[in-house]
């Protein structure tokens, strides 16, 4: 995390390191489940990791550039108490499939299924206006409808 604080994303490289980013996360943690050994999915879980807090931090930075001063607090809040919210629900409908399905399925298809959701982006074009932009050289922020 320290390291994306330091390294200057140029504006128009934003959506693919998002996408990328996101992608191999998702794809990482789907696979290490199958690992055929302990180090390997060590390895594997490093790298998710990594890419993980890349993504984790950008998301962040871009939301505390882009909402309005007086609405952070606000937004912020929302956003933790839909994620604490949600995080009780998630483990009930996790809990209840690992009765029936064996736990590295359930693993690796809800990360390929992460990776699915965030292809989307890398396609729409408000979102890269809305990442790509040079957010600290621009008065206010236009996102095409």
């Amino acid at each position: 995390m320290m390291l994306t604080s330091v390294i200057n994303v140029p504006s128009k490289k934003r959506l693919f390191l998002f996408v990328l980013t996101g992608i191999a996360f998702s794809v990482l943690f789907s696979i290490f489940p199958i690992m055929p050994n302990f180090t390997l999915m060590i390895i594997c879980l490093f790298f998710a990791g990594v890419f993980n807090s890349v993504i984790n931090t950008f998301a962040q930075s871009i939301m505390q550039l882009t909402v309005p001063q007086d609405m952070r607090g606000k937004v912020f809040a929302l956003m933790g108490m839909l994620i604490q919210g949600l995080t009780p629900v998630g483990m009930a409908i996790g809990g209840v499939l690992a009765e029936v399905i064996e736990i590295k399925v359930i693993i690796s298809i809800s990360f390929i299924l992460t990776a699915i959701m965030i292809i989307p982006f890398a396609f729409s074009n408000s979102f890269a206006q809305f990442i790509n932009s040079d957010i600290e050289n621009d008065d206010e922020l236009e996102i095409a409808s």
